[in-house]
């Protein structure tokens, strides 16, 4: 159909239909906008509370870090005099209040501690197991953390029987406990909650005692109130046992201070959901589960929740339909409003336009028609109102922007498959050691770099390298392309077979400086095995140095040695360094600086710490080898990043040294 005739269309019928018409879409209308705006609203409660929640959990995690770095770092004693406790304990109690308290139990059932009492003042307590009503539990001024003199309440304890020791001596790693009183079987919601344990070790494995951190569910119960969703609906949290551990409205511990199920509850929205099979994991593939409260209908959706070890809990969000039905009804009246003047306005114009809008169209049909037949050198020029003069101009600018565009996309192309084409198609497994490597670019090019250059011992010893050029992009990839191409001709050299690799590394460095431009430079580490000694040899130019895990005495010695970036100083000297006898299971990661730097949507720092985790944990599995390092850092980048996208190259290789030197590589 014509614009001409459409517009006539336009005129003579839908003006005497549109009334009749948008009174029935209108119903429908707000029908769907209930549907899909309660359910927007659901899912998106359900993840804030979820986010809320590991984000609330998470502190008490931090608090528990630092302790165990200061236990096994002995700058807190785990014996005898436990004063210097005190004054750790209220900084970090008073600056986070998610946080109930902070204990410590030694393996001799002596404690001390910190909590929030009555109306969140602090209570000061130490255990000595040699003496009959050993803990003594002291009042602590808010404003100076000094203990008082009279104790609040003086009995016998100890930390060994209690349920968050237990948990940690079960337990390899740390974890979050079941739900447990703090005084006896019974308790309010003050006394009732769920720790963060851990076993505490020196720097020698040994075992000091357990340390555990305890948030309370009436914090959690705290939390969940101030959720936006709290104000026209409901959110509860129940336990696997399906038991209450948070809610927006009522107890969650019975009048007889026991825990309580969720159909216990005072709350009608409470007994509602319980009548629902939501324990079940049908309830997790249900999208919306519906139900009446007192006549009324209502919502929920049901999701997991187990954000830490420990935490196997569910999540229960929702709203009365009531809740939403007004938004939409409003809504309703002004899209009815809307349309009638839409209708009525339309009938007027359509006239008018149809004379306007009809022949620059036709001339912008017949434009569009030769560029889409490849004519891009086509040009339009609509003599009409302002803005078509502009759409004539801007189309013979996307024109000129698609040839350009055509062009740029061959050249990227062609330089995406020549820098792949430079990485190395095999990883060569050298006697007595195991290599593993993996490369990311964040755009189509980039300026990291790994390699396996060969020497005169070829097929037992290549050189391994890994680079990382300033930036990311083209000019990142010529740099890198340029270094690579000199270590090469270099290798090859006759005098290469009896040069250190700092030699080699100083001559690559004299070969960028004279060509290096606009402060051009990049990172790199050279590193050779020999199988006979168990050792490595590396040379670093302004790189990363080394993550080396010894898994004996689970220890990350530093990989020494340095110097500036290469391109920089043409006649700086750089050093090679030695390291032999490497035991069996050994495993060195190195990794441009994209790896430690790469940042989730939060701002978080992947980091250093981080990656030396994941080598401890892969290096004592009995499979343990260098592709399974490099895979479980891999997955856990991809984990960590979320939907956030790297922003830096990210290079990374793991060599495991091997138990049997004489033997080849698997």
């Amino acid at each position: 159909m014509s614009i001409r005739l459409l517009v006539a269309v336009v005129v003579v019928l839908p003006v005497a239909a549109v009334s009749a018409a948008l009174v029935t879409l209108s119903s429908d209308t707000s029908t769907r906008i209930a549907e899909d705006l309660a359910s927007t609203l659901t899912e998106s409660a359900t993840q804030r509370v979820r986010d809320d929640l590991a984000t609330f959990l998470g502190h008490a995690i931090e608090i528990s870090d630092r302790y165990d770095r200061r236990l096994r770092e002995g700058r807190l004693p785990s014996g005898g005099d436990m004063s210097a406790w005190r004054q750790p304990l209220f900084d970090d109690l008073a600056t986070t209040p998610n946080v109930a308290s902070i204990c410590f139990g030694n393996t001799e059932g002596d404690a001390v501690w910190l909590l929030r009492g009555r109306e969140q003042a602090l209570e000061y307590g130490t255990s000595d197991k040699a003496r009959e009503n050993g803990a003594v539990e002291l009042p602590v001024d808010p404003k100076t953390g000094i203990p008082g003199t009279k104790p609040i309440r003086v009995y016998k304890y100890d930390p060994r029987s209690r349920p968050w020791y237990e948990t940690a001596e079960r337990h390899i790693g740390a974890i979050w406990t079941p739900i447990y009183f703090w005084y006896g079987e019974k308790g309010v919601d003050k006394t009732t909650g769920t720790g963060y344990t851990r076993v505490v070790r020196d720097q020698d494995g040994k075992k000091l005692g357990v340390l555990v951190i305890d948030v309370t569910l009436k914090q959690l119960t705290e939390m969940v109130k101030t959720l936006p969703i709290a104000d026209r609906g409901f959110a509860f949290i129940v336990d696997e046992r399906g038991l209450l551990v948070a809610a927006s409205d009522g107890p969650v511990n019975s009048p007889t201070e026991g825990r309580m199920k969720l159909g216990e509850s005072s709350d009608p929205f409470a007994r509602g959901v319980a009548a629902l099979p939501y324990m079940s994991d049908v309830a997790l593939s249900t999208p919306i589960h519906r139900f009446t409260v007192n006549g009324q209908p209502a919502r929920a959706t049901v999701r997991t929740l187990s954000p830490y070890p420990g935490i196997h809990w569910r999540v229960i969000v929702g709203a009365p339909d009531s809740a939403f039905l007004a938004d939409a009804q409003a809504l309703q009246r002004r899209q009815v409003l809307m349309a009638v003047i839409a209708a009525a306005g339309s009938a007027v114009l359509a006239l008018l336009l149809g004379r306007q809008v009809t022949q620059p169209l036709l001339r912008l049909r017949d434009h569009v028609r030769r560029v889409g037949r490849g004519d891009l050198n086509s040009r339009l020029d609509l003599q009409a109102t302002r803005e078509l003069r502009e759409l004539s101009h801007e189309l013979n600018r996307m024109s000129e922007g698609l040839s350009e565009r055509i062009e740029l996309e061959r050249s990227l192309g062609l330089a995406m498959e020549v820098q792949q084409s430079l990485l190395p198609a095999e990883i060569p497994q050298p006697r007595g050691f195991e290599i593993a490597a993996q490369c990311r670019y964040c755009e189509s090019t980039g300026g990291d770099y790994y390699d396996f250059v060969a020497t005169e011992l070829a097929g037992e010893r290549p050189i391994v390298v890994i680079g990382d050029a300033l930036g990311h992009g083209i000019s990142s990839a010529l740099l890198m392309a340029t270094a690579r191409a000199a270590l090469h001709a270099i290798a090859v050299e006759p005098c290469a077979a009896s040069a250190s690799l700092g030699q080699m590394m100083t001559r690559v460095n004299a070969v960028l400086c004279q060509g290096a431009r606009n402060g051009r430079f990049m990172t790199m580490m050279l590193m050779a095995f020999d199988p006979d000694t168990r050792g490595v040899r590396w040379a670093r130019a302004g790189h990363e140095p080394c993550v080396l895990y010894l898994p004996t005495s689970d220890s990350f010695p530093k990989f020494g040695g340095g110097g500036i970036p290469l391109g920089i100083e043409p006649n700086f000297t750089y050093e090679e360094q030695r390291h032999d006898g490497l035991e069996p299971g050994t495993l060195i990661v190195a990794a441009t600086d994209g790896l430690f730097e790469a940042q989730n949507a939060a701002g978080e720092m992947f980091g250093k710490p981080r990656v030396r985790e994941i080598v401890r944990e892969v290096a004592r599995q009995p499979n343990a080898s260098a592709k399974r390092a490099v895979d479980a850092i891999d997955a856990a980048l991809t984990q960590f990043l979320g939907d956030a996208k790297v922003k830096d190259d990210v290079t990374f290789l793991a060599v495991r040294v091997l138990g049997d030197a004489s033997a080849p590589a698997v």
